[in-house]
């Protein structure tokens, strides 16, 4: 089966969030020392990450190094699940975990804290007053579960673990790193022409990236409905592509993606007060009927 499509589309959106995060991703939180403009500027930070990153899995795939773009994948979700969660946490202390206490410890004016020369998890000394703060690296797991959707939380489950295996060396994935061509060798390349997992991955991160864009008060009207559109174009194709591939007899993972891009896709078309053409409302019903609510 031919990919290219799926390519395309992927090239698609990451082409756009590069464009609006260059026109907009002004670090005004940084600039002129607001608090509530830094964790604005968070999500900015997260969106660029995340953007440079799957360009980089654009690259690393087309030379079929597949395992190290899942590799940077789980980047990548990790990004989209720090924005989620500083938009919709209530923890006030959110502030001076993500933001504050890592651009102190890299500047020295934090520490971690020591006792008996062993450091003491979640409390770091101001190097100047020898005051001691709390300190808290949030996990995945705990991001995944105070998104605002409880789908994110169903596909963590599977996602993440999935993800972990490329990061880390596990040795389950073993065969990815075997020529089988002949007798069985270790190597450095691979002998699979395309790889759907990837690209169905790559697009639906950046499809929720693409969405969190979307609620941005300076995006401009144009460019939402522009924006749905491709959120309409990628949801598609990936739906397409999975039923395809029978991918959804295989592997739950799949079947909550799409769930979640239907969600994904609602709020898109929410947020950009677009009034579908009949030719889109047939796209959408295809996907999913009760993405549109009846008149």
């Amino acid at each position: 089966m031919n990919y290219r499509k799926l390519k395309y589309r992927f090239s698609l959106l990451n082409r756009t969030l590069n464009t609006q995060i260059s026109t907009s991703g002004i670090p005004e939180g940084l600039l002129w020392n607001d608090r509530s403009a830094m964790l604005n500027d968070h999500l900015y930070f997260c969106l660029s990450k995340s953007c440079r990153s799957l360009k980089a899995i654009r690259i690393l795939y087309d030379e079929k190094l597949f395992e190290d773009s899942l590799t940077l994948l789980r980047s990548v979700y990790e990004a989209y699940l720090s924005m989620r969660y500083v938009s919709e946490t209530n923890d006030q202390n959110v502030f001076d975990y993500l933001i504050m206490n890592p651009i102190s410890l890299k500047v020295g004016a934090l520490e971690p804290l020591e006792s008996n020369g062993k450091i003491i998890k979640g409390k770091l000394v101001d190097t100047k007053t020898g005051k001691v703060r709390d300190h808290k690296f949030i996990l995945p797991s705990e991001l995944s579960k105070k998104t605002g959707y409880d789908l994110d939380n169903k596909v963590h489950q599977y996602l993440y673990n999935f993800l972990n295996n490329y990061s880390h060396t596990n040795f389950s994935t073993l065969g990815h790193f075997l020529d089988m061509t002949d007798a069985p060798e270790f190597s450095a390349t691979s002998d699979i022409s395309e790889s759907p997992t990837v690209l169905i991955l790559s697009l639906y991160l950046a499809t929720l990236l693409l969405v969190e864009l979307e609620k941005f008060e300076d995006l401009d009207p144009p460019d939402i409905k522009s924006v749905c559109r491709q959120v309409l174009g990628a949801t598609e194709l990936i739906n397409y592509t999975i039923n395809k591939l029978d991918l959804e007899k295989d592997d739950k993972l799949y079947l909550l993606i799409v769930e979640r891009l239907k969600i994904a896709l609602k709020e898109s078309i929410k947020e950009s007060y677009l009034n579908p053409s009949s030719s889109d409302k047939k796209r959408i019903n295809r996907i999913s009927p009760d993405i549109i609510p009846a008149s």
